[in-house]
């Protein structure tokens, strides 16, 4: 199974629709993660603050979930204030 992120097509798609959206035109402030492979593929350069994001593993991936969860809350452990956490 191909990850949306490997997939040439998905990820055109994705900036093809930023570039339609008008809310996304304007600059909003995003948490970067460090890592230019990653922060490369994102539209505003990370994770778009003030929105709902949503992380989940499936398939063979789950098993490493805590490491993914890890890698996220340190993340998020940067920004001042209030985060929402929803485990599943």
């Amino acid at each position: 199974m191909e990850h949306a992120g490997h997939n040439i097509a998905l990820s055109d798609l994705r900036r093809r629709i930023v570039a339609l959206d008008r809310s996304a035109r304007a600059r909003r402030p995003a948490l970067g993660f460090g890592i230019e492979a990653l922060d490369g593929h994102l539209p505003w350069g990370g994770l778009p603050l003030g929105t709902l994001h949503e992380f989940a593993e499936s398939g063979l991936e789950a098993e490493h979930a805590a490491a993914a969860t890890l890698f996220i809350g340190g993340c998020l452990a940067r920004l001042r204030g209030s985060v929402l956490w929803c485990p599943s």
